[in-house]
């Protein structure tokens, strides 16, 4: 997958999820998470691992830096609040 894409499907994904009401409506920040699954659900077993990694080198590279604890909370959880994977496991 185009890493540009994945970065822009990662922070698209971020400010729905961390975004405080009064920027971004609850309902619609759900609809459109509840979109991007779905979306995300057509991509092939290998494509999604592919995401999972880069979502993964991304908590990794923001862990070591001095970036939104927001974020972070939200990029751990990300890959399986999407159903991407369950249990730890793709």
């Amino acid at each position: 997958m185009n890493l540009t894409l994945m970065k822009a499907i990662v922070d698209l994904a971020v400010f729905c999820g961390v975004s405080e009401d009064n920027i971004v409506d609850p309902d619609a920040a759900v609809a459109q998470l509840e979109q991007l699954m779905f979306t995300l659900k057509q991509l092939t077993s290998d494509q999604i691992d592919e995401f999972i990694q880069y979502v993964q080198h991304l908590i990794v590279e923001e862990s070591t830096a001095s970036t939104n604890s927001d974020r972070q909370a939200f990029l751990l959880s990300f890959a399986e609040n999407l159903g991407l994977i369950t249990n730890g496991a793709s």
